[in-house]
């Protein structure tokens, strides 16, 4: 659906801008050109795909795949899609809005990293676990300001990085990868239960896969998992007593996963 160094990368997409912008970037994290959607507003500056608001996308390969990176405080997408019912269902993923769960609309809060995002979102059981139905297509993709993209596609499962046609794969700083990112967003979001929506726990302790962007907060999710230390956070060490002699307790960035960490250093 998109990949940014393509000569018409945004071909199927409708792009909408008021106090922003939508462009062609070079970005040196991965020495790649990235589309920018920057605006000050996320709601009004946003690409969609498909162009015509009335079609639909009509993809029924259930695993949407997005490289991308967060680039202002505020970020968000949206995905819609049909299930069983022929009842169409948005699922929004979003930095600033709280998490909620209505009846044909699922707010998925995200905690991200500045660094690239790769995400992997398997929407036949993010439907099942958000609305109890099953999916069938995908009707419409919404991605708001503020970020950097270089692909979004669909697939019929998850694939190696090694199975990837060489234009999807991408060596961050310069490193060869084997793997998607550590730092990637593997987004099993069918793990995400908003908390009110009524769902139980049905097969035992639910767990969110390791390096996701994902993260629960608080008891906004009832999702068998509380995070009590994120090192991206503002205040990432707010739950935990500290102690030092002859050492440090300092949040760094660690080059091999190109985000924050929190360093326990001494003799």
């Amino acid at each position: 659906m998109l990949y940014s160094t393509e000569s018409n990368p945004l071909r199927l997409w409708r792009k909408i801008v008021k106090n922003g912008h939508i462009k062609c970037v070079m970005d040196e994290e991965i020495n790649s050109l990235a589309i920018e959607v920057q605006g000050i507003n996320t709601r009004t500056t946003y690409i969609t795909c498909p162009v015509d608001p009335e079609d639909s996308l009509g993809i029924r390969q259930p695993f949407l795949n997005m490289l991308l990176k967060k680039t202002g405080e505020d970020f968000s997408f949206e995905i819609t899609v049909i299930d069983d019912k022929n009842i169409q269902r948005q699922i929004c993923f979003s930095t600033w809005q709280t998490a909620k769960n209505q009846k044909n609309l699922c707010v998925i809060q995200l905690r991200l990293s500045t660094s690239w995002d790769y995400f992997n979102i398997n929407l036949a059981r993010v439907t099942n676990a958000l609305f109890e139905t099953k999916y069938v297509e995908t009707v419409k993709v919404k991605i708001n300001a503020n970020c950097q993209i270089r692909s979004v596609y669909f697939s019929d499962r998850v694939y190696s990085n090694d199975e990837l046609p060489n234009e999807y794969k991408v060596n961050f700083s310069g490193a060869k990868q084997t793997e998607p990112s550590r730092a990637a967003a593997m987004a099993d979001s069918s793990l995400l239960v908003p908390a009110g929506s009524g769902r139980q726990r049905r097969r035992g302790l639910h767990h969110l896969r390791t390096g996701t962007g994902l993260q629960p907060t608080g008891e906004e999710y009832i999702c068998g998992l509380y995070t009590i230390l994120n090192s991206t956070d503002k205040e990432p060490l707010r739950f935990w007593a500290t102690e030092v002699e002859n050492g440090h307790i300092e949040r760094v960035i660690d080059r091999e996963i190109n985000a924050a960490t929190i360093e326990l250093q001494g003799r």
